[in-house]
């Protein structure tokens, strides 16, 4: 319980700033098994990452003195129906937000999803910036 309180209460409306941003191509499926979110700024992270991720020794080329890598999986789930991509890039309360969506079939879905581990990763490329990045998550079930 709080007690009543007369101070002054000060609204600001916020409005984020949307920010550009490119899907890197050819992510679908991970090899990294715990839930990751990383933002990777330099040539030598990105190399590494990627391994581990794809098992590919090159990874996509980054002009990192202009950009910078958002990165993101879902830990391991046990069907391959689910994917990961990044929806929104915006700027917002002095920071980076980032909305990747978790798709995934619904309980009352049509189709049947095969039984399998999979782990679902999205990349997004933006401008580089020293602005924290949050990343905020979304769920949408396919029927």
């Amino acid at each position: 319980m709080v007690d009543r309180s007369y101070a002054s209460v000060t609204f600001e409306k916020v409005a984020p700033l949307r920010v550009a941003f490119t899907p890197v191509e050819g992510y679908g499926k991970s090899q990294m098994h715990e839930r990751t979110q990383l933002v990777i700024k330099d040539a030598q992270a990105w190399a590494a990452l990627w391994k581990r991720h794809s098992g590919e020794p090159l990874p996509p080329e980054v002009d990192f003195s202009k950009h910078m890598v958002l990165f993101a999986t879902i830990g391991d789930r046990p069907v391959l129906a689910y994917k990961l991509a990044v929806s929104d890039v915006e700027r917002i309360g002095g920071k980076l937000r980032v909305t990747m969506v978790e798709k995934t079939m619904g309980r009352y879905s049509l189709g049947l999803a095969p039984a399998a581990i999979t782990n679902a990763g999205a990349a997004a490329l933006v401008a580089r910036s020293d602005d924290p990045v949050e990343f905020v998550e979304q769920l949408f079930y396919k029927r």
